[in-house]
């Protein structure tokens, strides 16, 4: 495998280098390659969005090698335009033939048209971008432009005034080199500008008295610094405070902001002015009228329920249903009650289009209406992919059938079928790889309120609240034993805004059985409890009830890069009803109708956070740590609820599941702990149009809480010594129907190995490597 790599990489290298040289040819006496952009003395300000401000930036570089204008250059040495032109000369001249010869037939010819303006299209990008090498991998030299120089300095002055720098200033130089050019960007901030006080100027007096009383809520705040992105935020709560108040017709350009930076000493006063012009007439406006409708083929006679007139709706609903999620009432006009009426709808899920609109009466009255679109009744989707695992694939599939509303509660049934077939290494044999099954069936009905005797306040329909009632049989197949678990529970979720999230299940009762065990897997659980281990409790017919709770920050916007977190809490009570159950009725036996029952406590804490760097790469980082710990009688946990570690999404360099503190270099067995710790740092980035790369290391493992038999005991003092360290690169094919990813991950610090012998570099290069489709 060396001699490969060396071999490989001198094959691939020695084309570049020999073509290198060609760049500076390329290039005019007067034309300078872009090289490199740096950003000095950028303290206070966010790095990333002045970096995003640049007009022109340098070539991307792999590995700090410009490889992807070598390329480009490679290319250009065998592209020929008049080739090429000729080329599309004749395959559009044959499809213009094609299309004479079809003149009789409309259908055909509309088709062939489409089919040679699109062919037409291709050819003129071929022409001006040059051939595949130069127009997907490579990429065209990023010529120095000074115009361009001096357009990023008034973008970079231009963003130092809105961040408060007031007198900021922006120098530059550059350093030339051959045919190379370096762009030094100094940034001379100052300091930012206080705000000493906010002064309000408008002449309609119940229009002042609704600002003075809600200045506290202002964006422009005294003694915070100043910054022009908080007028528009302070235009918009304006504008917001004044419709729900009833103005319908406030408007954002009625608000304009002066300065005043004589006081001297990096201080300003503002004042925020309202300007109404006379020519428009401010008043406010009150509902007299909601109308509610459906888009239906058959006309159905109107119907009025609680000062809501309904049309076309034919009794589909439960009315009190859809009052909890319309907010807007007779009365003065409030937008926030439009805004809360818009986001429930959608939350609901049934409707397809929703459309909220107001009809002005004379009168300075209006009619709120509300025109809808459902969801077609019934629907089934489908999943098929493939996990492919030591070079054995495994498929995997569901299909879900989905039907809406069968309740008239705006509710969503939905029953399902999932099976997969997944690669597992052998109980007996690491070089051995066996498939396991695993088929479940599901159903489950979503309402979208609290199913509870407690009746919940109008507020609660401000939060999305669902609840979820589910059950699921599976079973399981593997090397090592067969297992079922049939699972019901209720859950409830809520969401504060669209970055909180929560959700809380007061009942999960599973069953589980495992009906078959491996001699060696049977071996194997023995052996543990002879060294006071008692993991095999954890395989007896067993019935298990847990409460969760978790907790879900996520600020990441979908499309965009921006820095973003991700934070997850989950904390699990197990066992407590049916032993609180079992205590009433003085049964002292850990087991309930024969099952066994486990008691304990499980928790975990998930960090993620991701930070956008040059040429829109990211650097992704994430932290995992759980604790889970058998209470009252019991002395073990269920299978399903320890902690693994290994594999695809966790640490890639190790089996799935298979790290942890072992002596057994082999790690033949799944390794299950009550402590877990993980971290992973990758870099992204983009390699060549659906072609993205990354550069990643994962840390983790598992321990025991206490003494359990010869499993390592977690110990903050040596834990650190513990760890499984592993590192790779990967690839990342895009096809947005599906990502297909190939990470190929090497152990660097193996804990299973005697200290002094753990770091393994040199050691096997490739000894894992996994190709996951999702």
């Amino acid at each position: 495998m060396k001699y490969f790599l060396k071999y490989t990489t001198l094959i691939v290298i020695f084309p570049i280098l020999l073509f290198s040289c060609s760049i500076t040819k390329e290039l005019e006496n007067d034309e300078y390659l872009l090289h490199k952009v740096n950003l000095k003395n950028t303290k206070g300000l966010d790095k990333y969005s002045v970096e995003e401000l640049i007009k022109q930036v340098p070539n991307r570089k792999l590995v700090g090698s410009s490889i992807y204008v070598h390329i480009y250059f490679i290319g250009k040495h065998f592209f020929s335009p008049e080739k090429v032109q000729l080329k599309n000369q004749k395959s559009e001249d044959k499809l213009e033939q094609n299309i004479t010869l079809h003149t009789s037939d409309s259908l055909k010819t509309i088709k062939l048209e489409k089919k040679l303006k699109k062919l037409t299209e291709k050819n003129r990008e071929k022409l001006k971008e040059g051939n595949w090498l130069m127009r997907v991998v490579g990429e065209k030299p990023v010529i120095y432009d000074s115009s361009l120089t001096m357009r990023t300095i008034n973008q970079f002055q231009n963003y130092m005034f809105s961040e408060g720098y007031l007198k900021g200033k922006v120098d530059y130089d550059t350093k030339r080199k051959k045919n190379k050019i370096e762009i030094n960007y100094v940034f001379q901030p100052y300091k930012p500008y206080i705000i000493v006080d906010n002064f309000v100027s408008v002449q309609n007096s119940t229009l002042k008295n609704i600002l003075t009383s809600e200045k506290n809520n202002s964006n422009l705040k005294t003694n915070n610094e100043f910054k022009t992105v908080n007028f528009e935020t302070e235009r918009s709560r304006i504008t917001s405070l004044m419709k729900n108040n009833g103005y319908f017709h406030f408007k954002k350009s009625y608000i304009s902001f002066e300065l005043d930076t004589t006081i001297g000493n990096y201080l300003l006063n503002i004042r925020t002015i309202i300007d109404i012009p006379k020519s428009d007439t401010l008043m406010k406006f009150n509902i007299n009228q909601i109308n509610f409708s459906t888009n239906s083929k058959v006309l159905h006679p109107k119907l009025v329920h609680n000062n809501i007139e309904y049309s076309n709706t034919n009794n589909k609903f439960i009315k009190r249903i859809l009052e909890r999620k319309i907010m807007i009432n007779k009365g003065m006009y409030n937008e926030k009650e439009f805004i809360e009426t818009q986001q429930n709808l959608t939350n609901l899920g049934i409707f397809k289009y929703i459309n909220l609109s107001f009809l002005e009466q004379n009168d300075s009255t209006l009619v709120s209406i509300i025109k809808t679109t459902p969801f077609e009744k019934y629907s089934i989707s489908t999943e098929l992919g493939v996990n492919v695992f030591q070079n054995l694939p495994g498929p995997y599939g569901n299909i879900t059938f989905k039907t809406r509303n069968i309740l008239k509660r705006a509710d969503l049934f939905e029953i399902g079928v999932q099976g997969l077939i997944e690669g597992q290494t052998s109980p007996i044999s690491p070089d051995l790889v066996y498939q396991s099954q695993e088929v479940s069936v599901s159903s489950s009905v979503q309402l979208p309120y609290f199913i509870s005797p407690i009746r919940f306040g109008s507020e609660t329909n401000q939060n999305n609240p669902k609840s979820l009632i589910k059950t699921r049989y599976s079973f399981i197949l593997r090397p090592e034993f067969e297992r079922t678990n049939f699972t019901n529970s209720i859950n409830y979720t809520w969401q504060k805004n669209n970055k909180n999230r929560f959700s809380f299940s007061p009942l999960e009762l599973s069953v589980i059985s495992t009906q078959e065990i491996s001699s060696e897997f049977a071996s194997y659980l023995e052996n543990l409890r002879l060294n006071g281990n008692n993991l095999y409790l954890s395989f007896n017919r067993s019935i298990v009830t847990s409460l969760p709770i978790s907790y879900v920050y996520n600020d990441y916007e979908f499309g965009k890069i921006k820095r973003s977190k991700y934070f997850r809490i989950f904390v699990e009570s197990g066992g407590n009803i049916i032993s609180n159950f079992n205590k009433t009725f003085n049964n002292s036996e850990n087991t309930f109708l024969g099952l066994d029952i486990f008691q304990f406590l499980k928790g975990t804490s998930e960090f993620r956070y991701y930070l956008p760097i040059k040429h829109k790469n990211i650097l992704a980082s994430r932290i995992n740590f759980g604790i889970a710990k058998p209470t009252g009688k019991t002395s073990a946990l269920p299978y399903e609820k320890y902690f693994f570690t290994g594999g695809s999404y966790s640490n890639r360099a190790w089996l799935p599941r298979r790290l942890g503190t072992t002596t057994d270099t082999s790690y033949r067995f799944e390794q299950p702990g009550e402590v877990l710790l993980e971290a992973n740092l990758e870099y992204r980035f983009k390699i060549s149009g659906f072609i993205n790369g990354a550069f990643f290391t994962d840390i983790s493992n598992v321990w025991s809480m206490g003494k359990n038999g010869n499993q390592t005991q977690f110990d903050i003092k040596s834990f650190y010594k513990q760890v499984g360290i592993g590192s790779g690169f990967g690839l990342r094919f895009d096809f947005s129907f599906l990502i297909l990813r190939l990470d190929l991950a090497k152990k660097i610090y193996d804990p299973a190995l005697a200290e002094g012998n753990r770091f393994t570099f040199n050691k096997n290069f490739f000894n894992n490597r996994r190709l996951t489709v999702l």
